[in-house]
């Protein structure tokens, strides 16, 4: 797993997200925490599956 080294915005995100995608590759899911630190409680997971709803949510469809 790689950890973050500071944290990413939401488009950043999107950014990872989506360039495995357009490489036909899958990308790895973003493990979402509160200080991005691996001792961490997990907040969420987000996926490529997630990039549509993301992308709206932004109004950057």
């Amino acid at each position: 797993m790689r950890e973050a080294s500071e944290p990413i915005t939401l488009v950043e995100a999107i950014e990872r997200l989506s360039s495995g995608r357009q490489a036909g590759q899958l990308s790895p899911a973003l493990i979402i925490t509160e200080n991005g630190r691996r001792t961490d409680k997990p907040l969420r997971l987000v996926a490529p599956y997630d990039l549509p709803l993301l992308t709206a949510a932004l109004a950057i469809a």
